[in-house]
């Protein structure tokens, strides 16, 4: 085999190997998945055990989904000297650009057009049909769990309807990209495998949907209104601790450094800073209805800023508002854990080998780390009062027109 060729291999079992790590997490996910569909019937629903497995499961595919569209830029610019592809400036800078889900689709677009044109040929990624549609709505309903604005939000009532579609058409599209590539490659005679999900296998033509009906008594709970938004506090709070929990399960299968120990403890990293993001979200939506709601205010959800300052901006900012004596202070160790499990989980999102999927020991401690630092300071957020809104500070200012109007 000539050497361009053979780099062109080297770039490909490169992004196999990355895909394949981040494939075994997804099924592990969606064992859980499939097992709680089986178990729970249609008058389970809504239920919260059964909607965190469905989050698990959307969590594990988004993982795979950017941890793919990094890697395959990524072999982009390790390897393109090597099969004298020659990148523009701006090819390189956009390759190098790190995709947040806002740019998700454009990152995948790119990744797929240009690591195809490594083995001189062309093979886009085309949103399409049933699954690419499937695809777009399952990425919506996990926006709104990251975003809530009412309780419903958090039950993830998209990814039962679209999970198994959008997963089997990503999972096939990205088969054949490998499989178009390989054939592109003279004299090889590597097998690719094509990707799938045997864990599903068991759910056979059951279907658990949460329907509005079902979800219609967690519909009209405005995270605006302090009681609500404690009863979505909690909901995050009660799927950290089942994350914890099945972390637990999943080591005494093969040890902490086994596949399911492994899955565990980068689920319980996700699911804690899903909880940090869900917890900023519903206390933004208090405090904007808060009579001196400020723009100066809402700086502090500005999301260019790193994920902790914002959590500690805006747990001071709470704080303030409900007159409330204690502020948050960094650095203190945990603290830092707090900012390393944040580089830890940054660093799983953009994979350029596979033991960037894996959690030391280090990695670990810095997790157990944040999860006690986090737990010490989100109780701020935990008040009985409402906030003062501008209608009801108009009312107590004139306490007669406001009689009169109601009657």
């Amino acid at each position: 085999m000539k050497r361009r060729e053979r780099k062109k291999l080297e770039a490909l079992n490169k992004a196999r190997e990355i895909a394949g790590h981040l494939v075994r997490d997804l099924n592990i996910a969606a064992k859980g998945f499939a097992g709680a569909i089986v178990e729970y019937s249609q008058e389970d629903v809504p239920n919260w055990e059964l909607s965190f497995r469905a989050k698990t499961v959307g969590r594990a595919f988004f993982a795979l989904v950017d941890g793919v569209s990094f890697a395959l830029r990524a072999a982009v610019i390790e390897w393109a000297p090597e099969v004298e592809r020659e990148l523009t400036p701006e090819d390189k800078r956009q390759l190098q650009e790190k995709k947040g889900p806002a740019e998700r689709i454009a990152g995948l677009e790119l990744a797929f057009q240009q690591f195809s044109s490594l083995f001189g040929i062309s093979f886009p990624f085309v949103l399409e049909g049933e699954g690419g549609q499937a695809f777009l709505g399952l990425e919506k309903t996990m926006n709104e769990i990251d975003h809530p604005k009412v309780l419903a939000d958090l039950f993830g009532q998209g990814i039962f309807t679209c999970f198994l579609p959008a997963s089997a058409w990503f999972l096939a599209r990205l088969s054949q990209l490998f499989q178009v590539c390989n054939q592109a490659i003279e004299e090889s005679d590597l097998k690719v495998e094509e990707y799938d999900l045997p864990a599903l296998a068991v759910i056979g033509d059951k279907r658990l949907v949460f329907t509005d009906e079902d979800l219609a008594g967690v519909r009209d709970t405005p995270f605006a209104e302090m009681k609500y938004a404690k009863a979505g506090f909690l909901g995050l709070m009660e799927d950290s601790s089942r994350a914890l929990e099945q972390s637990l399960e999943f080591a005494r299968i093969d040890t902490i450094i086994g596949p399911h120990g492994q899955f565990g403890q980068k689920n319980l990293l996700r699911t804690l800073f899903a909880e940090t993001d869900g917890h900023i979200a519903i206390a933004k939506l208090v405090l904007a209805a808060a009579a001196d709601f400020s723009a100066e205010d809402a700086e502090n959800f500005d999301e260019r800023l790193e994920e902790d300052e914002r959590l500690v901006r805006v747990l001071n900012l709470f704080s303030r508002k409900f007159d409330r004596q204690k502020q948050v202070l960094t650095g203190s160790k945990n603290w830092q854990n707090f900012r390393k499990a944040q580089a830890i989980l940054q660093r799983m999102a953009n994979p350029r080998s596979v033991a960037d999927l894996k959690l030391s020991n280090e990695a670990i401690s810095a997790l157990d780390g944040a999860q006690d630092w986090f737990r010490s300071v989100i109780g701020l957020l935990y008040v009985d009062e409402e906030p003062k809104t501008a209608a009801a500070e108009e009312e107590a200012a004139n306490p007669d027109e406001a009689a009169a109007a109601a009657e």
